[in-house]
This record gives C-alpha cells, structure tokens and sequence, in this order.
C-alpha cells in the first residue's frame, strides 16, 4: 500500500474515531451498544451509519488485495444497489483508490463530487467522501505536473544531446583542419 493510501485510511480512521467517541460521551450513548464488546459488533447495515463507515473503511482496506476478478465482481455487486449512499462511496472508492486494478479517478471523481452534493449523506461519510474528493484532485495535479516536468527534463536532455553533437562535431573539423 503506498503513503497516500495509508494517509487517506488514516484520515479516515481518525474521524471514524471521533465520531465513535462523541457517540459514546455520557448522555450519548445507545442503549443498544453501550455495553456491547467491539468484538461482537452488528453486521454492518445501510440503516446503521456506525457500521456502514466501518464497512467502508473495511472495504478500502482489503480492496486492494483482492485479484482483478474480485474486484470486478465487487464493482459489479456495488452498481446493483446503487441507491445505497454505502454502495455508492465503494464504486468511487474502486475506482478511486491507488491500488484498485480498476482505477479511473475521473469516474472516481465524478462519483465523489455527485456524494458531496447529495443532501442525504451523513456527516461521517460526508468528510470521508470530500476527504478522498480532495485527494483524486490533488493526486491528479501531482500528475499532471509530473509529467510536465518529465516534458521539461526530456526537452533538456535533448538540448543537452544535441549541445554535445556540436561540441563533437566541432572537435572533428578542428582536427580535420590541423592535417
């Protein structure tokens, strides 16, 4: 897994972490979970936004492992349900994580910019939408200044090549010049 990955799970990570602590301050706590060991968590469930984030935290991090057949199969699992906002952040994130096998970050970015606006997101998965947005963006900047720059170098190169074919040829006719 490369640093920009590890950096986004991170992030992500982190405000699932937040989340779950102020979920859990006294007089915030559910009922229904407040004693329940984490080992022992409900299976995650689109209803259950808790769950859901795990799930797609969980998502990001084993996608990566998978072979191209598996993720095909994920994505093509994912487009069936895709009124699930669960469903919808995994295609952006199939299509949007560096070590997908089918990575397209200009679907990937379409998909998380169409997330941002949905007005049914809840805030974890808001951030975490606008969060991985912000990342394809600047990943796709880095690139595209990447290969300006190797533009740059090649051009140098040439000149520098071609500066030395003088200087050779230069050389040549001199030493013509003395016999």
């Amino acid at each position: 897994m490369n640093r920009s990955s590890i950096l986004l799970l991170t992030a992500a990570l982190m405000l699932s972490a937040c989340a779950q602590m102020a979920a859990t301050k006294p007089g915030n706590a559910n009922p229904s979970t407040a004693n329940q060991p984490a080992a022992t968590l409900p299976v995650p469930t689109s209803s259950n936004p808790t769950s859901s984030r795990l799930d797609v935290l969980d998502f990001a991090e084993s996608f990566g492992d998978l072979t191209f057949e598996q993720q095909k199969k994920e994505l093509l699992q994912n487009n069936q349900n895709k009124g699930d906002l669960t469903s919808r952040i995994k295609i952006a994130m199939i299509y949007g994580l560096p070590n997908s096998k089918l990575r397209d970050t200009n679907k990937a970015q379409a998909l998380l910019d169409e997330l941002a606006r949905d007005k049914n997101l809840d805030g974890d998965r808001k951030i975490l939408t606008l969060i991985m947005r912000d990342y394809i963006t600047e990943n796709n900047k880095l690139g595209i200044k990447v290969r300006d720059e190797q533009k740059r170098a090649d051009t140098l190169q040439q000149k520098l090549d071609d500066l030395k074919n003088i200087e050779k040829m230069m050389l040549e006719r001199e030493q013509g010049n003395r016999k």
